[in-house]
């Protein structure tokens, strides 16, 4: 089964300025060959950017709305529309997932804009996502987008994770999309079955990010997602035997670790979301950003995990004091 398959044209929560603009976009005609659609893991990004190419390749002109059931979507979701590619991290041979998309298949997209569109429409390209490519993987993206053929157009999803380069940016109409709030939180994870009561409990553990909470069920995660909150969230300051349980709930298992941080990176983006200091919103801004990448790469290197739990709460627990300044 195609990795495409979990994915439906069910509706996106949320991101009402991003989904205006790409309507705009389609009902004005006004195609750039380039889109970025830019935030955190697990809001998203990558079904709205199948929905925008949905509605590219079947021709609508004013929505986004696309039914599971039509010509165009069925060929999407069995990953067998020949205008379409989704290139994302492949899996090996034991069925683990590695760690880049691999520059092949970036470079194959050169020969595939270079074709005629096999239904008369576009050729569209999705990259998930551009924090998972290497130097060569993003110098071939910037070759197609600094010479794209005509009726190609190529989405990038960008997760914040890493650096992205400035000529690949300059190229690109970026869509910022912002953590869910918790409504539409809630209601996206109600509607994949979720009870009320049990999608205000998921949330807690990745707030404003539905798609990262469903990951983070097992005992382990959610234990270590309590304990990071709880330490980091203290105005006194963390001592040295919290930071020890921290440490120690967030290094049972990779699901913890991700539990840990996202409840780490919560507690910043709420203190940002809170203050009425644009100075102090901006440090808390920065610092959630650090936690993302920070996170990115203790995974992507095999760093210690224990190292970055540690950095991260004292990152963290930095900004307090500078802001209470």
């Amino acid at each position: 089964m195609s990795e495409v398959q979990k994915y439906s044209f069910g509706p996106v929560y949320g991101h009402e300025t991003a989904k205006a603009e790409l309507e705009d976009a389609l009902s004005t005609n006004r195609m750039h060959h380039g889109w970025m659609f830019k935030g955190p893991r697990g809001i998203g990004k990558f079904r709205l950017a199948m929905q925008f190419a949905a509605a590219i390749l079947s021709g609508k002109s004013n929505s986004l709305n696309v039914d599971d059931s039509d010509h165009i979507a069925h060929l999407m979701l069995n990953d067998s529309h020949p205008d379409l590619r989704i290139i994302q991290r492949p899996f090996d041979d034991k069925g683990k997932q590695k760690a880049e998309i691999p520059v092949s298949s970036l470079r194959e997209l050169i020969k595939f804009f270079s074709l005629r569109p096999a239904m008369g429409g576009w050729r569209v390209a999705i990259i998930d996502s551009l924090d998972e490519l290497n130097r060569n993987g993003e110098n071939a993206i910037l070759k197609t987008l600094e010479e794209p053929p005509p009726k190609c157009l190529i989405i990038l999803v960008v997760h914040g994770e890493a650096q992205v380069l400035p000529t690949i940016r300059s190229r690109c109409r970026v869509l910022r999309m912002d953590l869910l709030d918790q409504s539409n939180g809630q209601h996206a994870l109600e509607k994949i079955g979720l009870s009320p009561d049990e999608a205000k409990d998921t949330l807690s553990y990745a707030p404003g990010r539905p798609g990262i909470a469903l990951k983070l069920k097992s005992p382990d995660a959610r234990q270590a997602a309590r304990i990071a909150k709880s330490a980091a969230s203290r105005p006194s300051g963390i001592d040295f035997k919290q930071l020890s349980e921290v440490i120690s709930s967030a290094s049972k298992s990779p699901e913890a670790f991700d539990a840990a941080f996202s409840s780490l990176c919560s507690v910043a983006y709420a203190a940002a979301k809170k203050t009425d200091s644009a100075i102090a919103a901006g440090a808390w801004a920065q610092t959630h950003e650090s936690l993302i990448a920070l996170a990115a790469e203790t995974k992507a290197l095999n760093q210690d995990k224990s190292q970055a739990v540690a950095n991260a709460i004292m990152q963290i627990q930095r900004t307090g004091r500078q802001v209470s300044r």
